[in-house]
């Protein structure tokens, strides 16, 4: 969530989009639905015997899926005519594709370490 956090506010000052009190609402939906993703992975990845199965899987996929149906939806708000609105729907379009990235990327790398599901 982080990475995205900090990919996504560094994509927005590159882009010049200003963070305002129309698109400050980016940061709890990008919290919510990044940690949505990843815990979709890491509950699959509990069930595996091997982290290369993941992506043999069905969840990946639908992770996706799901990410640019919420991408798309969201991203509709971007076509408003009022400039604080479209630009919370650009942002969150940043938003959410980095943290899709960062899910699909980050959570298996670091899943070994974290040792979640395993009873010592």
């Amino acid at each position: 969530v982080c990475c995205a956090g900090v990919l996504t506010f560094g994509t927005a000052v590159l882009c010049k989009i200003s963070l305002n009190f129309a698109n400050i609402i980016v940061l709890p939906l990008l919290f919510g639905l990044t940690i949505d993703f990843s815990l979709h992975l890491i509950l699959r990845m509990n069930n595996q015997e091997k982290l290369r199965n993941l992506f043999e899987t069905s969840t990946p996929r639908a992770v996706t899926i799901s990410a640019f149906t919420t991408i798309s939806s969201f991203g509709s708000i971007m076509l408003s005519s009022h400039p604080g609105t479209a630009s919370m729907g650009l942002l969150l379009i940043i938003a959410l594709a980095f943290g899709l990235l960062c899910s699909l990327t980050f959570i298996p790398a670091i899943h070994p370490m974290l040792n979640c599901g395993k009873k010592l």
